[in-house]
């Protein structure tokens, strides 16, 4: 696993399937997603040696989405920390029972290989203990409020931090990867091109993603040009 600074205070904890996110919320470390079954102790040494740095402890986890890229770890994580754990109102059932998501629509050829993979790839159930929708606080974070972003999966949520400009932790409502565009797979393509129209309302300066590098300047203007060209 790769960590890297985007800004001051989130850390990238990147792997070769998705990227998950350590904030220092101020009050509290908040881990955004946990990537892939078997992080569990890569992520634990990140969030140890964060803690260490800053005098921090873990406060939440929060998981974007229903996916097994990012919720993956969580079972294991949950039992080792014993602090909330939050997902989207319409994606927690699916976490908490484990299983396979329902299959997605591709967007891409890469898309559609992704789609017949997606059985393959099941969640562990995990506890979720808050069910966020639009607006929700984060423990650990003052500031950080949860953005109800469904079309990649129903309950798909993003977290929008007021620091450095603004910070979108974007999940999978849009991909960075050889520019940015939108997820190689949606639930609901339609809806999913809705909710980059309203993140682009917005005003971020950056943005990290489950895929790809974060955009660290001007992110808002990526996001308009993207839905522009989606447009047209």
């Amino acid at each position: 696993m790769a960590s890297r600074r985007v800004v001051n205070g989130v850390l990238q904890l990147a792997s070769a399937a998705s990227s998950a996110y350590l904030l220092d919320g101020g009050e509290g470390l908040v881990l955004v997603d946990t990537g892939m079954a078997g992080r569990a102790d890569e992520l634990r040494r990140e969030i140890d040696r964060a803690g260490r740095t800053v005098a921090r402890d873990l406060a939440a986890i929060v998981i974007t989405h229903a996916h097994a890229d990012h919720a993956g770890s969580l079972a294991k994580l949950a039992d080792t920390y014993y602090v909330p754990v939050l997902a989207g109102t319409l994606d927690a059932p699916l976490i908490r029972e484990g299983g396979v998501p329902p299959t997605p629509t591709p967007t891409t050829r890469l898309g559609r290989i992704v789609a017949r993979l997606s059985p393959a790839f099941a969640i562990q159930a995990a506890r979720v203990d808050i069910e966020v929708g639009e607006g929700d606080a984060v423990p650990g974070a003052p500031g950080l409020r949860a953005l109800h972003t469904p079309g990649h999966t129903p309950g798909h949520t993003s977290f929008l931090w007021p620091r450095e400009g603004g910070v979108l932790f974007a999940g999978d409502v849009a991909v960075h990867v050889l520019g940015l565009r939108e997820s190689f797979v949606h639930a609901d393509r339609e809806q999913a091109r809705l909710t980059l129209g309203r993140l682009a309302a917005l005003d971020f300066e950056v943005a990290v993603f489950g895929h790809g590098p974060p955009i660290t300047r001007r992110a808002t203007a990526r996001f308009r040009a993207l839905v522009e060209k989606l447009a047209r």
